[in-house]
């Protein structure tokens, strides 16, 4: 009798209660830019679920489905005519897309947290290594086979750090989607400090990482999108939601 397909959820669920999932959780993302003063879970609760590493995989699920849906179904504004075929995804593609999504970090529970910009070839092949030997070591072999779908696996270790393929280069796109998101909202948490909504020790250092995040990483980032994401009509409709106007900027 065949086994049931896992959803990714499930996916992420098994690999939270893992030893790997627990290490998982103990990593503290964007600690390059947190304050001294701040320990890692005031650090995680004024900023939300991209800033630990567990949270931030189902959180890169949910922005992965949010690029797909949009790619799909572009929003009015998108005046470019058919979507290239870089922005279409059959069902096993997105499938792979959205496990790519939810398991891309767990490699990170073995080697640490490391910026993307600092990893190197090696760290990319290592990465893609150890999601396979991970998923091989978590769930028992029918069930990886099965239910899990191993060549799904196979599929999105093969596409993690891959520029080179349709869903690497479309993942890249959504990191940096997460990364500007989390910019905005050290922006708007800035800006509620400043008006007294909410209140914190050290406030000068802490506005002065927020700050930076908010207005230069932030540029940055959508510097980068306009140059490698506006094939995807779910980039503008992210630009959107969040009031950004590209020509402005």
């Amino acid at each position: 009798m065949g086994h049931e397909t896992l959803s990714p959820i499930a996916i992420h669920n098994t690999f939270r209660e893992s030893f790997f999932g627990q290490k998982a959780a103990e990593i503290t993302r964007w600690s390059h830019r947190q304050p001294a003063s701040m320990t890692n879970k005031e650090w995680e609760h004024l900023l939300g679920a991209d800033m630990n590493d567990i949270t931030h995989m189902q959180l890169m699920y949910g922005l992965t489905r949010f690029f797909i849906h949009h790619c799909e179904t572009p929003p009015k504004s998108w005046k470019k005519g058919e979507v290239p075929k870089d922005a279409q995804f059959t069902p096993y593609e997105k499938r792979t897309f959205e496990i790519l999504a939810i398991t891309h970090d767990w490699p990170e529970a073995i080697m640490g947290d490391k910026q993307l910009k600092d990893k190197n070839k090696h760290d990319d092949a290592e990465e893609a290594h150890l999601l396979f030997s991970l998923a091989y070591t978590i769930f028992p072999l029918p069930v990886f086979t099965e239910s899990l779908e191993r060549n799904a696996i196979v599929d999105a270790s093969g596409n993690l750090n891959n520029q080179k393929t349709k869903i690497g280069r479309a993942f890249r796109v959504v990191e940096h989607l997460g990364y500007l998101r989390t910019c905005l909202i050290a922006k708007t948490k800035a800006n509620e400090i400043l008006s007294k909504k909410i209140s914190v020790n050290n406030e000068e250092d802490v506005l002065k990482s927020l700050n930076d995040m908010g207005t230069t990483v932030a540029g940055e980032e959508i510097e980068w999108l306009k140059k490698n994401g506006m094939e995807y009509p779910a980039v503008m409709r992210f630009f959107e939601i969040w009031g950004i106007n590209i020509d402005k900027v």
